[in-house]
């Protein structure tokens, strides 16, 4: 079964062992291997949220539940991420700033992530292009690893607002 302590020891021993995303990834591959096992370690969700299940300078652990259909504006982490699902599905669009200085972005990719998949945002110490978020299932779940800040930042700097964050399941 899922062990949260047991996890948080394996993210902090592979953040110690390089200090990137890599090995983190690993640890979040291994837990959301075994999806029935984290909703049972973790519980089922009630609603729309974010939980800290861990924080220190070096490492934050959430565990975010999307509501229905919630979408979240194009915005950049600041940080490198790794997100693991666990339960439901997340579609991401990747975008990039065009390169004539009028700060306007387009569509650079797009990735729709499945229970089990693990997708790494950023690498070592860069951050994360600018991406949106749409779920598209109606329960959704994911862990996420690293953040030395905690503030999250739209793509035009201004902070992201959570929108649907007190929906129900």
């Amino acid at each position: 079964m899922f062990d949260l302590e047991r996890f948080i020891a394996e993210c902090r021993a592979a953040l110690a062992a390089d200090g990137s995303a890599r090995l983190v990834r690993e640890a979040v591959a291994r837990a959301v291997s075994e999806p029935a096992s984290v909703v049972k370690g973790l519980g089922e969700p009630k609603r729309a949220e974010a939980q800290k299940l861990y924080h220190a300078s070096d490492l934050t652990i959430l565990n975010v539940i999307w509501g229905p259909m919630m979408t979240v504006a194009p915005h950049n982490h600041q940080m490198w991420a790794v997100i693991g699902i666990y339960s439901g599905r997340e579609d991401n669009i990747f975008w990039r700033r065009l390169p004539d200085g009028s700060g306007r972005v387009e569509a650079a990719g797009a990735r729709a992530l499945s229970v089990g998949d693990v997708e790494p945002l950023g690498h070592n110490d860069q951050p994360d292009p600018p991406f949106d978020r749409c779920n598209s299932c109606l329960r959704r779940r994911l862990l996420r690893g690293r953040a030395q800040r905690m503030g999250f930042r739209n793509i035009d700097g201004g902070p992201v607002r959570r929108g649907a964050s007190d929906a129900p399941l």
